[in-house]
């Protein structure tokens, strides 16, 4: 699995559906395929926390409020965005920041990339990274108390 060692999360639970199924209706309901990074973070921790997380890629820095997630959670990914805008400019949003602005994959042709949407820009997009796994390399998060970052979570596991 991909992660940033040094990035927190802590994950979202969907209390009404299995995440797999919420995703296949969500690509199918907006005619998208997801990048399999992202799909394959989706499904695990099906967006999520990050406290005291920041990126800095290129000219973009920014702190990192949360990942979005499916079903009924405080960031969903249907409640937060009006999806045709997004997926008409070739745009899924991913995670947001504290001052309103989204992170966001590309789909289709931008399919991977990572973008920087600026709201003081009507969201318009500066890529910050080739790839998901990219993105969360640069995700960088204070140590709070224990908890672990995903790759000590992983290293326990295995």
């Amino acid at each position: 699995m991909i992660g940033g060692k040094e990035m927190l999360i802590s994950r979202f639970e969907c209390k009404k559906n299995n995440i797999e199924e919420e995703l296949l209706i969500l690509e199918q309901e907006y005619d998208i395929k997801l990048p399999g990074q992202y799909r394959r973070f989706l499904i695990k921790y099906n967006g999520g926390w990050t406290p005291k997380t920041e990126f800095k890629c290129g000219e973009e820095s920014s702190d990192l409020r949360a990942f979005l997630g499916l079903g009924d959670v405080p960031y969903s990914i249907i409640k937060e965005v009006v999806m045709s805008d997004w997926i008409e400019r070739q745009l899924f949003p991913i995670a947001v920041d504290s001052f309103g602005n989204y992170i966001a994959i590309g789909i289709y042709e931008k399919s991977g990339n990572i973008y920087f949407c600026d709201h003081e820009k009507n969201y318009k997009p500066t890529q910050i990274a080739n790839t998901f796994k990219e993105f969360i390399d640069r995700c960088k998060s204070k140590k709070i108390g224990k908890i672990l970052t995903m790759q000590e979570r992983e290293q326990i596991m295995i």
